[in-house]
This record gives structure tokens, C-alpha cells and sequence, in this order.
């Protein structure tokens, strides 16, 4: 009688972010078309004529379900080749696949996906994997990407972006995070107080184009952080686009920093929780 398969499972890359993996990571290409990757793999030790074709991965994050197809790797050049184990035996790799054709798709794509997933192979007893998908990097590592590209960025005939909000907003939206409206209605809707990166950096200012030192106390401008950096789509005279500056810089040759309020660093609040909704995700 065959021995029950018992399949141990990972995912590259492990642990809490999925950034920096250059194959099943982030894919080339326009800024627009990034997307971000991860390999899903489950390796168990059996005679060939014991193991089924493929497996099936079932991914869980509370109520949600998702699955992904593991194909097996009998390849002897793979860098998942079969590897013996004596006799008949061999230690064989399920995984996700890199390859896009009509009966199969790219690695496990989490790129609007949020929070923290368990991973196990359905139908077989197998170990459970955690994967927490990391939103904030995925949200300046996009963002840096559109860094010099044109203040109002096209594809095709239709405008992905133009003013500072519009940046934001985009950047959020690649990435499965929804925000609302203009630089005013975004930071009506941010409730919540965040400074870790990725969020969004409110901006009371001054205008030297229309009255000098002519101070506005609503909020004109806003840019994501990054560290002790901001991205921002920059719409002064200059007309820059979507640039990489020192954190409170100001807002290049027409705004700078309000003078009596203090920039806010905020981001929408989290589902029924006090704090925001990228601190809520950490927290998963």
C-alpha cells in the first residue's frame, strides 16, 4: 500500500514581502504594466507512479478563497528537477507556472491582492504556509517607477494621471487600494494618522504665484512617502512630473510648506478600526 503523501510548501519570495524577487517579482516594462509575482511551490518524496499529475494550492485570507494550479516539474534541467532519494524514490516540485500560454497563466499575482494568506495544497495533508502581502512597497515601488515620466502621463489616448491627486490616486488604484477625489476629498476621507511609507503626505501651502504669502489652510497638495523621501507629481510652472524629493521639499517653483500648519502624513482609515488602512494590513 502506497505511503500517504505528505507535501511540504513555500513560496519564493518567503516571508513578508514579495519585492525583490527579479523572475516571479515585479515585471518589466512600463510603469503602467508592473505587476508583482510569486512563486508557490510544495515538493514531497514518492515513486513516480504514487504522485498525481498536478496539485491543486488553496489559498486562504479569512473568508476568501483562491486557488492556483501546481504543475509537476520532470524537467532535468529545471532548477526543480526530480532529485533521488534511493531506489524508485524521488523528491519531486509542484509549483505555479512562469510561463504564459493558452491552458495555463503567470505565477500567483497579488498585485491588487491585500493581507496576509495561508498557503497548503488542497486534498493532500501538507504544511501551511503564511504569505503577507507587503502593500506599502508595492506602493513606492510603483511609484518610483513613474519618477520623470511627464506631468500628465498618457497611454495611448487616455490620461492616467495629471495633478498631484491624480498621482496618488493612480498609484493606490495600481495596486488594488481605492482612493477618492481630489487633494481636499483625500484627506476628508484619511482619517487615520500614518507616517510609514506609502502613505500619503498632506500639504497645507502658500502661493507666490497669485498673492504673495497668500496662505491656504486646506490641504492644496499631497505626495506618498517614502522614507525620508516623497514621490509627488509636481505641478508647478516648471511642469515637472512625478518626481523623487526630500520629504516636506515643498511644491516646487509655485508652493512651499504652509507656513502655520504643519504637513500631515494620514491614510484611510482601516475597516472598523481606529487606525489606517496600511497599518491595518500590517497588522494582519
Amino acid at each position: 500500500m502506497p505511503t500517504p503523501l505528505k507535501f511540504r510548501v513555500s513560496t519564493y519570495p518567503t516571508g513578508a514581502s514579495q519585492i525583490g524577487s527579479t523572475g516571479a517579482g515585479e515585471s518589466s516594462g512600463r510603469p503602467e504594466n508592473i505587476d508583482f509575482y510569486v512563486i508557490i511551490r510544495a515538493k514531497v518524496i514518492a515513486k513516480k507512479n504514487e504522485i498525481p499529475k498536478n496539485v491543486q494550492f488553496i489559498l486562504k485570507r479569512g473568508s476568501e478563497t483562491q486557488y492556483e494550479a501546481g504543475y509537476l516539474i520532470t524537467s532535468t534541467t529545471s532548477s526543480d528537477a526530480p532529485v533521488p532519494k534511493g531506489g524508485n524514490t524521488f523528491e519531486w516540485t509542484y509549483r505555479t507556472s512562469g510561463q504564459r500560454s493558452k491552458t495555463s497563466r503567470l505565477n500567483w499575482n497579488v498585485t491588487k491582492l491585500k493581507g496576509r494568506y495561508s498557503i497548503s495544497v488542497q486534498n493532500y495533508t501538507s504544511t501551511t504556509v503564511q504569505f503577507k502581502i507587503d502593500k506599502r512597497s508595492q506602493i513606492v515601488f510603483v511609484a518610483r517607477a513613474y519618477n520623470g515620466a511627464p506631468r500628465l502621463y498618457k497611454v495611448g489616448k487616455s490620461t492616467l494621471f495629471s495633478y498631484c491627486f491624480g498621482f496618488a490616486g493612480h498609484i493606490y488604484t495600481q495596486v488594488g487600494l481605492k482612493i477618492r477625489g481630489d487633494t481636499s476629498t483625500m484627506y476628508k476621507d484619511a482619517t487615520a494618522p500614518d507616517r510609514g511609507k506609502g502613505s500619503l503626505r498632506f500639504f497645507s501651502v502658500s502661493s507666490h504665484e497669485t498673492k504673495p504669502a497668500a496662505f491656504h489652510p486646506a490641504p492644496s497638495h499631497v505626495a506618498i512617502v517614502d522614507g525620508d523621501r516623497q514621490i509627488d507629481n509636481n505641478n508647478g510652472v516648471d511642469g515637472a512630473g512625478p518626481t523623487i524629493r526630500p520629504l516636506d521639499t515643498g511644491v516646487g517653483s509655485v508652493y512651499s510648506a504652509g507656513p502655520k500648519r504643519p504637513p500631515y502624513s494620514r491614510t484611510l482609515p482601516y475597516p472598523g478600526q481606529a487606525n489606517s488602512l496600511l497599518q491595518g494590513l500590517d497588522n494582519e
